[in-house]
């Protein structure tokens, strides 16, 4: 069984939109804006594919995903930056629920998560405006 596009896909889309380093505003590990957001458009692939019965498989883009939070925080631009904590947090509240459920679906805590995701209410559109501003590439945008 596949996991749908739904509630983590979107945060992980949403995630993806704060794209806007110039290549001159290397974040300090080095990796820029945009290139972070290149990296969370391919990881949100590659939940998309994930089997959900395969607790192991979920583990990994699960720890990928808690991953993508500290290179979000690493690599913020300062015109989005309280969004871009934001939505770190919100990986992290998800990776939590996640580690939770030990990775099964069935047990995940769905009110978590809704609280997870409400939580990103009105940022995900300040990140996609500097996203495609910036680096051209929409929320979530899709190389398939």
């Amino acid at each position: 069984m596949r996991l749908q596009r739904g509630a983590l896909t979107a945060v992980l889309a949403a995630s993806a939109a704060g794209c806007g380093a110039n290549s001159d505003d290397a974040a300090p590990l080095g990796e820029t804006w945009c290139g972070v957001v290149a990296a969370s458009n391919t990881l949100d692939d590659e939940f998309d594919s994930v089997d959900a019965q395969d607790r192991a498989a979920l583990a990994t883009v699960v720890d990928k995903i808690g991953e993508l939070g500290r290179r979000f925080r690493a690599a913020a631009p300062a015109p989005i930056g309280s969004q871009v904590e934001t939505y770190a947090d919100v990986n992290d509240q998800l990776v939590e629920v996640f580690a939770a459920a030990d990775y099964d679906v069935a047990e995940l805590d769905n009110d978590a998560l809704e609280e997870a995701i409400s939580n990103l209410d009105g940022v995900a559109e300040q990140i996609d405006v500097f996203t495609v501003a910036e680096c051209g590439v929409p929320l979530g945008a899709d190389d398939t």
